[in-house]
């Protein structure tokens, strides 16, 4: 039975009172004010108040006003007021706000509501309270309880002494007593954050644990919501053999509504007073007492076309990160400290870009600063079918010595250009040739020769070729729909004179650095400018790719396979006329198989240089395998056996095992047990066991706590 606000009249009623409720009815219609439609309503039953213009429902009460819902088990409406007063079990919903309490009030003229012990969430909100007043549009409280996970007993909450909520926008509280379950803990006099861009407001850690270097400990980290998007909290650790270390931790994140401008940062720092012994750093000093460190992150997009990043690291010694934040330290060994602005144009990259050097145990090349522009490849107006490449840089150069001798400084402007002709021979061959040049002025050299100008030229191609075969092959399981095979042979060339020339005056900032990984041969790419020679080379690759149709859009690669081979025709006297040949295969043909190989050879010794493998298995969430080796001719053989395992919802475990072959040993095990507290905690329990050349001792166990987030 459904019913306007006004209600129905029931059939027994005699005709005349009928005939005049019929009048009053189209006079109260037409007599409306407000151009909003009237609100229905339907129930199991229903009776109607003539004198008094009120209708009463009575079980399933459903009104409906436009997009707003309401549930109860019983129902009186005034007609006159519009007013409705809702009792028992009453749900409002509205889009993705959710109401519930005992008893509402509600006025559909302007959608006014009034309610006491009170229910609300919308996601990622879970709110109740004492007293909640307002409109749809925006609703205040009165001592309401906001929970950071699903309602839990372990979860964390905050209970504020008012707040105001405004649907798919902002939620505001003040006055506000941070509670582990029913426990007090802190007092934050404002919280802030929007809806449709919540993230976790609250960040907690707590490790206990003990180690034979640190002796017993406890370590904490928590972060406190002070406006939306910022978090600010202390880090306190207590050592029994090393002291109190404390220090701050922040945390920023925003983003405007359209999207072109986001803000993230993340800054950490620790201070403390070493009562024992520290040892010595990376290079053999002695480390002082007095240790600290400071790790800044930053990405900011400023506009749509121009972004800011930053990293800064400040370590008053190479092992403070290692002996206090292990896991930072196991991800980040070499700290760099940086800052790079970008603007992207319609064809072109302007950038600034700065390198420091706030530790005195790191040889770094600095940058204070340089401004680099970069061309992207544009055909040449008058020449159709020529693209011409541009990059030029304005670099202030500056090295320190790790011995403390003489700081290496100078000005260097760099500028190279080149002009490539693709031609298509056929459909299945490709080539490139290319020209180019570079010009560096450096406003120093060697034993104050004043400044020198050097011309490297450049001179090359790049061929490809491609053979393709296909076959109508399906694999349900493996996801496959069809396969293809690509094959690209390639062939590079390139000639670069002139490098030579002044190397010796030249004052060696921009050297070549020990790299595994295949190096560019093109010079506009070559970053060890202050140490070019003159370079004479031919690489040959082969690229082999199988790939099979995705099931929405394009292809997936299943597989690759790759091979590159240098020829130099003048080697330097520390290089073989024939290269390292360096090969690497992917195999990716499902979501729960993985496997990588990369390979480094040298053809003339037949020596294995380099080789390191990836294998992934995973099966849902229950468990996964991860197995890896990474082997350094005379410096290096490793692996490393990574088991997780999930029994249920609540408990977890994982092994992980390094052996070291060279020393013929298990050099690192660690057993962790994870448990699952409430909507709220993940506990980790850990043993490690460390044997050989280690600071961080031979054994430790801790207890990790960690709060769980939106």
């Amino acid at each position: 039975m459904k019913l306007n606000a006004l209600g129905s009249y029931s059939l027994f009623f005699p005709t005349s009172v009928i005939f005049r409720y019929c009048l009053l009815l189209l006079c109260l219609i037409t007599s409306t004010h407000s151009a909003r439609s009237v609100p229905q309503l339907s129930a199991d039953e229903t009776s109607f108040d003539i004198e008094n213009q009120r209708l009463y429902a009575k079980g399933n009460v459903l009104v409906v006003d436009e997009d707003l819902v309401i549930l109860s088990n019983e129902a009186a409406y005034d007609r006159k007021a519009n007013e409705a007063q809702l009792k028992d079990n009453v749900q409002l919903t509205k889009e993705t706000l959710r109401l519930l309490s005992d008893e509402l009030f509600y006025r559909s003229t302007d959608r006014y509501l009034r309610a006491k012990e009170f229910r609300v969430g919308q996601a990622p909100f879970f709110l109740e309270g004492s007293e909640v007043e307002g409109t749809t549009e925006e609703i205040d409280f009165k001592n309401v309880r906001l929970h950071l996970q699903e309602p839990d007993p372990f979860g964390i909450s905050l209970q504020a002494r008012s707040g105001n909520l405004k649907p798919d926008e902002k939620l505001e509280l003040k006055g506000i007593t941070l509670r582990l379950g029913k426990l007090p803990i802190f007092y934050l006099p404002y919280f802030s954050q929007k809806s449709k861009k919540a993230e976790n407001p609250l960040g907690i850690s707590v490790e206990a644990g003990q180690s034979s270097n640190l002796g017993f400990y406890l370590k904490s980290e928590t972060r406190f919501p002070i406006t939306q998007g910022l978090q600010l909290g202390p880090i306190v650790d207590i050592y029994s053999k090393r002291g109190l270390l404390f220090g701050p931790s922040a945390g920023y994140k925003w983003a405007s509504d359209d999207g072109t401008r986001s803000i993230e940062s993340d800054l950490i720092a620790g201070f403390i007073s070493d009562n024992d012994d520290p040892g010595n750093d990376i290079l053999g000093n002695k480390i002082d007492s007095s240790r600290d460190f400071l790790i800044f992150r930053h990405r900011q997009d400023l506009m749509e076309n121009l972004s800011l990043v930053a990293t800064y690291n400040q370590w008053s010694d190479s092992e403070v990160l290692r002996d206090f934040r292990e896991d930072l330290y196991d991800s980040d060994q070499i700290p760099d400290s940086f800052v790079e602005t970008v603007y992207t144009g319609e064809n072109f990259f302007l950038s600034a870009f700065a390198r420091l050097e706030p530790n005195d145990f790191q040889l770094i090349q600095e940058r204070i600063p340089e401004i680099r522009l970069d061309l992207v490849p544009t055909e040449i107006a008058f020449l159709p079918g020529y693209y011409y490449s541009l990059s030029t840089s304005f670099a202030k150069l500056r090295e320190k010595p790790l011995d403390g001798g003489s700081t290496l400084e100078n000005d260097r402007l760099d500028l190279y250009y080149s002009i490539t002709r693709p031609i298509k021979i056929k459909e299945w061959l490709n080539l490139t040739p290319l020209v180019g040049a570079k010009w560096t002025h450096y406003s120093k050299t060697l034993n104050n020769g004043g400044s020198l100008n050097r011309l490297i030229g450049e001179i090359g191609f790049d061929a490809e070729m491609t053979a393709v075969a296909q076959w109508d092959y399906q694999n349900k399981i493996w996801g496959i729909n069809k396969l293809r095979h690509l094959v690209q042979p390639t062939l590079s060339y390139r000639y670069l004179p002139g490098a030579s020339k002044d190397k010796a005056k030249i004052i060696p900032i921009d050297e070549d650095i020990l790299s595994t990984s295949l190096e560019s041969i093109d010079l506009s790419n070559i970053r060890s400018i202050d140490e070019l020679e003159d370079a004479h080379i031919l690489r040959f690759g082969l690229e082999n790719t199988l790939q099979t149709l995705q099931q929405d859009y394009g292809s997936r690669n299943l597989a690759s396979l790759n091979f590159y081979q240098d020829l130099r025709f003048n080697p330097k006297d520390d290089e073989r006329e024939w290269g390292n040949l360096y090969s690497d295969l992917t195999i990716h043909p499902i979501h729960w198989f993985k496997f990588s190989w990369e390979n480094r050879f040298d053809p003339e010794t037949l020596t294995l240089e380099q080789m390191e493998t990836d294998l992934t298995l995973i099966d849902g969430d229950v468990w996964e395998l991860n197995l890896s080796t990474i082997a350094l001719q005379n410096e290096i053989n490793q692996h490393d056996i990574t088991y997780y395992y999930q029994f249920n919802q609540m408990w977890a475990a994982e092994v992980d095992w390094h052996f070291d072959t060279r020393s013929d040993h298990l050099v690192q095990q660690t057993y962790s047990l994870m448990q699952k507290v409430g909507n709220s905690w993940i506990i980790e329990y850990e043993i490690k066991i460390d044997k050989g050349d280690s600071r961080e001792g031979d054994n430790s166990f801790n207890i990790r706590f960690d709060y769980v987030g939106f």
